[in-house]
């Protein structure tokens, strides 16, 4: 064999190779607006942070048996022979990796520099979804007899971390408060077990996995001056706990990086999850650390040739991908490079990593003043078991509202975005591309003037709804991936931020009422819960709907679709409420029957916290639900309250210490 191929192919062994993020920022201000309930609405044009966005993903194109990597973002390919790692073209792809401590020096003085000139609007509405039905069934193990709901995702075995957790025997319930897990056996009802974590870990955002006979604890540590581990001030780690006796829960492994934990998908038992470092520093730029106890308790640095970056769109912050399999010994990959991510999707096979940009020019028509508009880069990476491959980029215009502005169906990949048209008015796409990123068809400027405030893919059909003063629910035709069609269109007032499948007519859809403000905006007047008839696609229509509370009546729902309990076995929907932020009219949750047969939400339950709450202090609040058999579950820090399914009469309550 030729001597460079030969250095080229151990030069690639070497190659860390990913990208993942969920961008941080974008979090907390949702989360920072949220609290605020006197705004009128939470999902406005934030005029700060969009440079932010700017994800660097760093790593060589490559590929491995007969898989190729394409860079879509220019007009040359980059195609590795089969079954086989040959030479990759870096400057074609504009994949860098950093040589020296010097250049990497030299990225982040330069970006600092342009850091606020740089700091421009971005495009958010809000944040999360559902899949089509929290149910599962005893198939999914042995363990419990009886049927019981899963966390709601948005892809069916991509699991998404989050604060409740059930195997039909046992409810897990991270009770953050008191930074304890409670570990409750449905049958004994009682509390049989606690996982307590360390006094010394200031835990600030916690969530986790189940699966099996492990618990895995996904841990955001914030560290003080004398515990932070070369200049970091956070630390991720995923700890693994073996919970096959209760009375002795054992913990096994720990795999731990510097940085803010931003997001993290589990597949069988490959665990995927991304950290964010920003590299503060004075006289000399810290290098991110990553360990993993199951090979070695102490950090490990990351090299600076170790780290890749987009270039051109360097950014002053590491992101950390670390991937490995929770029942194997086999030690976690860490790979490293520089930037922020906007918004992860994932489906079993594939992971998609999206950075949306800021584009400013100035306008000469009126001073001191200029028009915007957005484009996002996508990165597909490669699900490989517990490590990911990154086979293609891609670029649309216009920046995406939340994961389910994305969708992966039948090869190829769909996604809505919103941009600025030439009257700087705001215009929808939706967009579909290949399995190499490539633009193959799509419907561009949707509803001038307004918003995307939800999305929802279902097979060959897509639901939009944009929202200014009257909320349009759009169906789109995808089943001819070159030429999708908007089918029908139905106005009403008020919007739906969360958009949920009941069944293949049926959709639901969760958000708000509101009215004119007589300034051309709008004001909410409630959470409003519709139910949309979607068998006729050229004609989608709202056969019936409820109400709940007035101006200031919000919903863990509206955000964060964990919080959703939705099953068409059981015929029910279940949200946490609060309705208002003075009186504390009702603080707890409601359940609902849905009658199709009478059109109608039917209220069945109204489950009161178990104090009366603020918007200030949420820990009383009733956070999930969920059921098992025969019962209800309204789990909140301060216990459980247990209700007949059958009846929705209370049977019994379980209080926390």
């Amino acid at each position: 064999m030729n001597k460079n191929i030969e250095k080229y192919k151990k030069d690639i062994d070497k190659i860390e190779v990913d990208s993942n993020l969920k961008q941080k920022t974008i979090e907390k201000i949702i989360s920072k607006e949220k609290k605020d309930k006197k705004k009128i609405f939470t999902f406005k044009v934030i005029t700060e942070f969009a440079a932010v966005f700017i994800i660097v993903t760093a790593i060589g194109y490559f590929a491995v048996n007969n898989k190729e990597i394409i860079n879509n973002s220019g007009n040359n390919d980059i195609k590795i022979a089969d079954n086989s790692v040959e030479r990759i073209d870096y400057s074609v792809a504009g994949i860098e990796r950093i040589n020296n401590m010097e250049e990497l020096e030299k990225i982040f003085k330069n970006n600092r520099t342009n850091y606020y000139e740089n700091m421009e609007q971005g495009i958010i509405t809000n944040d999360f979804t559902t899949k089509s039905d929290t149910t599962t069934s005893s198939e999914k193990n042995d363990f419990s007899s009886k049927d019981y709901s899963d966390t709601n995702v948005q892809v069916d075995n991509v699991d998404e971390a989050d604060i409740v957790k059930t195997d039909g025997k046992y409810i897990y319930y991270l009770k953050r408060d008191s930074k304890t897990i409670e570990i409750v056996d449905v049958d004994m009802r009682k509390v049989v077990s606690k996982v307590k974590f360390a006094d010394d870990r200031n835990i600030n955002n916690v969530e986790m996995f189940l699966h099996d006979s492990k618990l895995v604890v996904i841990e955001d540590d914030m560290k003080d001056s004398t515990t932070r581990k070369n200049g970091s001030l956070y630390e991720t780690s995923a700890v693994i706990y073996n919970i096959s006796d209760k009375e002795n829960i054992n913990k096994e492994r720990e795999v731990s990086t510097t940085g803010e934990y931003v997001d993290s998908r589990m597949i069988g038992n490959n665990l995927y999850f991304i950290s964010n470092e920003y590299a503060y520093y004075n006289d000399e730029i810290p290098l991110p650390q990553y360990k993993d106890t199951i090979k070695n308790k102490e950090y490990e640095k990351v090299e600076c040739n170790d780290i890749y970056y987009l270039k051109g769109s360097e950014d002053s912050s590491y992101t950390l991908v670390t991937a490995f399999n929770i029942n194997s010994d086999e030690k976690a990959k860490t790979k490293t490079f520089l930037g922020i991510g906007n918004t992860i999707y994932s489906s079993e096979e594939n992971m998609y990593v999206t950075k949306t940009k800021v584009n400013r020019k100035y306008n000469r028509k009126s001073l001191f003043s200029y028009n915007y508009n957005y484009s996002t880069d996508i990165f597909k990476f490669k699900l490989m078991n517990n490590d990911i491959e990154l086979v293609a980029k891609g670029e649309v215009k216009g920046g995406i509202n939340n994961q389910f502005s994305m969708d992966e169906y039948n090869g190829y990949f769909r996604i809505a975005t919103t941009d600025y048209n030439n009257k700087q008015k705001e215009t929808n796409n939706i967009l579909i591309l290949d399995d190499k990123l490539n633009k193959v068809g799509g419907i561009t400027g949707v509803e001038p003037g307004e918003k995307i405030y939800s999305v929802r893919f279902m097979k060959d059909v897509g639901y939009v709804v944009t929202f200014k003063q009257i909320d349009p629910l759009l169906v789109i035709d995808l089943k001819d991936p070159k030429n999708p069609k908007i089918k029908g269109k139905l106005k009403i007032p008020g919007y739906s931020s969360y958009l949920h499948p009941y069944d293949e007519n049926h959709i639901i859809g969760i958000g708000k009422n509101t009215k004119d403000n007589g300034y051309g905006g709008a004001i909410s007047t409630g959470i409003k819960i519709s139910m949309f008839d979607i068998s006729d696609l050229n004609n989608p229509k709202e056969v019936f709907k409820t109400s709940i509370g007035k101006e200031y009546a919000d919903s863990y729902a509206l955000n964060n679709h964990k919080a959703v309990l939705c099953s068409k076995e059981k015929e029910i929907l279940a949200i946490p409420v609060y309705t208002n932020n003075s009186t504390q009219e009702f603080s707890g949750a409601i359940v609902y029957k849905i009658d199709l047969a009478n059109n109608k939400f039917e209220e069945v339950s109204r489950i009161k916290s178990y104090k009366n709450n603020n918007f200030y202090n949420t820990y009383y609040d009733i956070e999930r639900l969920l059921y098992i058999g025969d019962y209800l579950y309204a789990i909140s820090s301060e216990g459980i309250k247990i209700l007949n399914i059958s009846t929705f009469e209370m049977a019994e309550e379980i209080k926390f210490n």
